[in-house]
């Protein structure tokens, strides 16, 4: 960002563009992503694309069948070097152990409150 830049304004490091701060993301404790909203979903939807058109099928530790890659949640962890992270357990699985758990601490609280479950 050049010092002619009104403070309210910052440049798109991809598209190269002056839009208004809140254009970019915030980062805790390091002010603003270098890339606006709208170039990191286009930069977001690219890589995780390519990740589920390239990617072999993969085990489920839990349910012990092969699935696609498509099953398996997918997040960009870093945008700037395009890492991504991946759920080991498929999205069956992940919400069926969601839901367990959720009820489990229901019960408990219910338990604590002394109704009779």
């Amino acid at each position: 960002m050049t010092s002619r830049n009104p403070k309210n304004l910052k440049e798109c490091r991809s598209c190269n563009e002056l839009k208004p701060r809140n254009q970019f993301r915030p980062i805790s404790g390091r002010g603003r992503s270098p890339l606006c909203k709208t170039c990191q979903n286009k930069k977001t939807k690219k890589l995780l694309k390519a990740h589920y058109k390239d990617s072999a099928p993969r085990l489920c530790p839990c349910c012990n069948e092969m699935k696609p890659t498509s099953d398996f949640q997918a997040k960009v962890s870093n945008l700037m070097t395009g890492k991504l992270w991946i759920a080991n357990k498929c999205k069956d699985c992940r919400r069926s152990n969601f839901l367990t758990r959720s009820l489990r601490e229901m019960f408990e609280m219910m338990r604590e409150k002394g109704l009779n479950v």
